[in-house]
């Protein structure tokens, strides 16, 4: 007869598994910002443990860790990657380090549009459906936007959702003509 527990302990994990956490190896999500810190302050001293705390936790782990093998766990036999601790990097290149954003500049571009959009109400059975026209704004940082505001509304919506008649170079004043002809058009 078949015993596919002779080489698990318990339920969760294989016996080699086990034997990876006891040698300092753990699957990624095992590896919390407290447990890398631990092991940059043992490799590099307290001075470089300090000059580290400030990076974020996937900085320390792109950086500190690498892929050393896999194992299966769970009941089904899942392959999971264990991760381990990588010393390579030397105390003058540890203390170099900087965050993401001191090193990245972020492009942040500002958008007004006229929008035509719709509003749902009413039940699922008698929905009802309202053409609106609008002054949107959204915000483009790094080529991700934002949620749409529209003047007026409550909510927010995508800007996928929602149809551009015509963008605006800025934002426009309280007693435009653009504003005037949006006003006699809602009515």
């Amino acid at each position: 007869m078949f015993n596919s527990n002779s080489g698990y302990v318990g339920q969760s994990m294989s016996v080699r598994a086990a034997e990876a956490y006891q040698n300092g190896e753990m699957p990624l999500s095992k590896w919390n910002k407290a447990a890398i810190l631990e092991e940059i302050k043992a490799s590099y001293g307290k001075e470089a443990r300090g000059h580290c705390q400030t990076l974020s936790l996937g900085e320390l782990r792109s950086t500190f860790l690498e892929v050393s093998s896999w194992h299966h766990t769970g009941s089904y036999f899942g392959k999971t990657d264990f991760y381990s601790f990588d010393d390579d990097p030397t105390l003058a290149e540890v203390m170099s380090f900087k965050h993401e954003s001191e090193t990245k500049k972020h492009e942040t571009k500002r958008f007004w549009a006229i929008v035509n959009y719709k509003i749902w109400s009413g039940s699922r059975n008698h929905p009802h459906c309202k053409n609106k026209k609008g002054i949107a704004t959204w915000t483009e940082t790094d080529g991700k936007e934002s949620l749409v505001e529209i003047e007026g509304e409550d909510k927010k919506f995508r800007l996928s959702s929602l149809d551009v008649s015509r963008e605006l170079a800025r934002k426009p004043a309280k007693n435009s003509l653009i504003r005037k002809a949006l006003a006699q058009s809602q009515r």
